[in-house]
């Protein structure tokens, strides 16, 4: 099969229309051709490509924007004069297994484990 495209992420995604800069959709296209291969996927190989383009660009354009919250998830608490401590958003977004971050990650995790299936492994012996 074929990578995907700019024009098939924006179909999916009209929103990331936003996004103007040529070689950061150069580069999120090219990370993706290498990390979702059709020796890996076979047919859904170029739809995978997509949803995880999309995901990793929504995650740009949220950091961009400030879309994503003023912090990331809650690594601290006290109860005695009230506190909260949280990691910083940031580090969330540069962890590429955060796939709950937008519905084009969850879709890309669902199609991962459809791919996957179950495992069954035995030993050689």
């Amino acid at each position: 099969m074929s990578d995907t495209t700019k024009e098939k992420v924006l179909t999916l995604a009209p929103e990331l229309t936003s996004i103007t800069d040529d070689d950061l959709w150069t580069m999120i296209l090219e990370d993706v051709a290498l990390q979702v291969t059709y020796s890996a996927y076979g047919v859904n190989e170029e739809r995978a490509q997509r949803y995880l383009a999309a995901h990793l660009l929504t995650l740009h354009l949220q950091a961009q924007s400030g879309l994503a919250g003023a912090s990331g998830g809650l690594t601290e608490t006290k109860t005695g004069d009230v506190s909260a401590k949280y990691g910083n958003v940031m580090s969330a977004l540069n962890d590429v297994s955060r796939y709950d971050m937008t519905s084009y990650g969850r879709q890309f995790k669902l199609i991962q484990m459809r791919i996957a299936g179950p495992r069954v492994y035995t030993p050689y012996g």
